[in-house]
């Protein structure tokens, strides 16, 4: 048994290092674009009440757009964004977070 998980972890290390070895150039992006900042998770949370709130701070629709456009900027990618809302909570304010979205 402990011969063939030798011969098994050999024969998978010998395929993971061709690889690397092969000689192929990658082309180039030319659309990409370069991360600002490092990508990271916004979460937006929305109380019983309908406030939203950024972390600690509780902002006005209109901040969290602002909010919204300065992730974009930063990372026009990968920008990901968790809407967190209270149960009791209208869904009117839930679809308005999701439409600046």
């Amino acid at each position: 048994m402990v011969f063939l998980l030798l011969v098994f972890f050999l024969v998978t290390t010998r395929f993971a290092q061709e690889d690397y070895e092969l000689a192929v150039v990658l082309p180039s992006a030319s659309e990409a674009q370069p991360l600002i900042t490092e990508p990271k998770e916004l979460f937006i949370n929305i109380n019983r009440e309908g406030d939203y709130y950024v972390g600690p701070r509780l902002l006005s629709r209109d901040e969290v757009e602002e909010v919204l456009k300065k992730a974009v900027a930063d990372n026009p990618v990968n920008q990901s964004i968790v809407i967190r809302a209270d149960k009791r909570v209208q869904f009117d304010f839930v679809v308005a977070i999701m439409n600046l979205c």
